[in-house]
């Protein structure tokens, strides 16, 4: 008697087991879409996140599909269940943290969009804003400069999702303009300009600047170069290389070569064959230009042998 009651309660069990359906796993085919409202909040304030869930076929999951969610800052349930393929869910900041916060999800093999869905935290008022340019001074005719803007509160934690305006005295910048300071409080932009600049960020009332100065002379550039074989010989190709050449606050354009005998060549390498009935010495001279037209030279003294 006591067996045929056991049996009959572990059917019971079973059958209650199979009324009640297991949640549905989405396959690769399912999207699943997160949005913020509003994806940018301050400091303790709360947003709404919802989700939507698709099949490969346009109809919704079905109602008891669950969403596994995750924060890397601040608080968000960690399931949510949708019903009539979507659900909505608070997300919580921190108190003690500004920055883009990523929200993820995964539901079976469903695809996420976006991967990671980024809420940007900031409640602090920028009390320092400051502004630096690497290098503060460019060669002769001008370059680009890298212009770095940083906010701070007044506990000088770096300050996110704030607007800042740049602009320049001269030239152009990457970027300029309205942009957002990062999760680190920092905006970077490029500078390129000819002459002496001055770079302005403005927040509200705030305003910082740097300069940006240009060298006023170019530098000339220095001339040097080889010759191969050392102990040349009449009729013999004599070798020269002027890659020891350089400039210091630009590039050289031009090689010219006059060997002393009437003759001329270009370029960074060049060769040329003397001859000669005696012993004699020529003197080889080689100019170079730089992308400014600045001029350097050098002059070397070459034996050349007669033949034997």
């Amino acid at each position: 008697m006591t067996e045929n009651r056991a049996a009959k309660l572990i059917l019971a069990l079973v059958l209650l087991n199979a009324c009640h359906k297991l949640p549905y796993v989405p396959d690769e085919n399912a999207v699943i879409t997160l949005s913020a409202s509003p994806s940018a909040i301050r400091c303790g304030e709360r947003c709404r996140i919802s989700i939507e869930g698709k099949k490969g076929n346009g109809y919704p999951l079905p109602d008891g599909t669950i969403v596994h969610l995750s924060a890397s800052r601040g608080t968000i349930p960690s399931e949510a269940i949708l019903q009539g393929g979507r659900v909505d869910v608070d997300y919580c900041s921190n108190d003690d943290f500004s920055g883009d916060v990523e929200i993820k999800a995964r539901s079976g093999q469903s695809t996420i969009i976006p991967e990671s869905l980024i809420i940007t935290v900031s409640d602090q008022e920028v009390a320092s804003l400051m502004i630096w340019a690497d290098p503060t001074e460019l060669p002769y005719g001008g370059g680009e400069s890298v212009i770095d803007v940083q906010a701070h509160d007044e506990r000088q934690r770096p300050v996110a999702g704030k607007i800042v305006f740049l602009s320049t005295s001269q030239g152009s910048l990457s970027d300029g303009g309205a942009r957002t300071t990062d999760a680190n409080g920092r905006i970077r932009s490029i500078l390129y300009t000819e002459k002496e600049a001055i770079v302005t960020a403005t927040y509200k009332t705030q305003v910082s600047t740097t300069t940006v100065r240009v060298s006023s002379q170019n530098v000339k550039p220095v001339a040097d170069f080889t010759y191969s074989p050392l102990d040349p010989k009449s009729g013999e190709t004599v070798y020269f290389n002027a890659a020891a050449s350089h400039d210091s606050d630009g590039r050289i354009v031009g090689y010219q070569w006059d060997f002393g005998d009437g003759a001329t060549g270009k370029g960074e390498t060049a060769a040329h064959a003397y001859t000669v009935s005696s012993d004699r010495k020529f003197i080889v001279v080689l100019k170079v230009i730089d992308d400014r037209g600045s001029e350097g030279v050098k002059s070397r003294d070459i034996a050349i042998q007669a033949a034997d």
